[in-house]
């Protein structure tokens, strides 16, 4: 299936242009604060909207626009969870790096296993017409990504797709050794338990995201505006971003 062009030549022109447009709706969404991963090189770079101003805001659920390689004319647009290393580590690691119960991964847990992230997933898919991606990354304690250096190459990473209404997860990219207890899995109220059973899982930090992938494009040769990016992969999210 193809993946819909935007009329946007990078991460950086369609998360501002979706920021504008939101702060144009009004009060309710003004909340969001824009904000990259890379002060230096922005155009590619992750780019989140974060339901609040603090730093850092890895507690906070997201929306993000995320490039899928550093080759790829794809960018991944949807929903973005982070996991902390366990805060035994906390000799080893920044302290703001820390699993903490304020984290939305917490409420995840219970969210995920009651079903209720598959409204959201079944409405990306009506209004798109396109699978929905889910990744999970994971980086050893010692290579979390760091703004403004390189970004790593995770530690392990295995992919998933959801391509109709049974909301059943097909395996697109096998697990390695750290992630192979999840090669598995078929439903995502499954995932982040079995993510939580993880061997040494504390030594860890955890990317989770859902989305969509769309092709970069220009305002000449783009499909979807940023009002058609908002509506068919971010706006389903909102009652989850917090």
């Amino acid at each position: 299936m193809t993946a819909p062009t935007v009329q946007f030549r990078n991460n950086d022109e369609a998360a501002h242009a979706v920021y504008q447009m939101i702060k144009d709706k009004g009060p309710a969404l003004r909340h969001f604060t824009l904000r990259s991963f890379s002060y230096r090189s922005q155009a590619f770079t992750d780019w989140w909207l974060i339901p609040g101003r603090e730093r850092p805001a890895h507690h906070f659920s997201k929306l993000l626009f995320h490039r899928v390689s550093d080759e790829s004319n794809l960018m991944f647009a949807g929903f973005h969870v982070e996991r902390g290393v366990g805060r035994q580590l906390g000799q080893l690691v920044e302290p703001d790096r820390m699993m903490q119960p304020t984290w939305y991964w917490r409420r995840l847990l219970n969210e995920v296993q009651a079903g209720v992230l598959n409204a959201p997933i079944q409405t990306i898919l009506d209004r798109s017409g396109q699978p929905v991606v889910v990744e999970i990354e994971v980086f050893r304690f010692n290579q979390i990504p760091e703004p403004d250096i390189v970004y790593p190459w995770p530690d392990d990473r295995v992919t998933y797709e959801i391509a109709d209404a049974t909301l059943e997860m097909a395996q697109t990219e096998e697990a390695g050794t750290l992630l192979e207890p999840l090669d598995d899995v078929t439903r995502l109220e499954a995932l982040i338990p079995r993510i939580e059973m993880l061997p040494k899982l504390s030594w860890y930090w955890v990317n989770l995201r859902i989305g969509i992938h769309v092709r970069y494009g220009s305002r000449d040769r783009g499909e979807w505006s940023a009002d058609d990016l908002w509506w068919h992969a971010l706006e389903p999210w909102l009652p989850w971003v917090r």
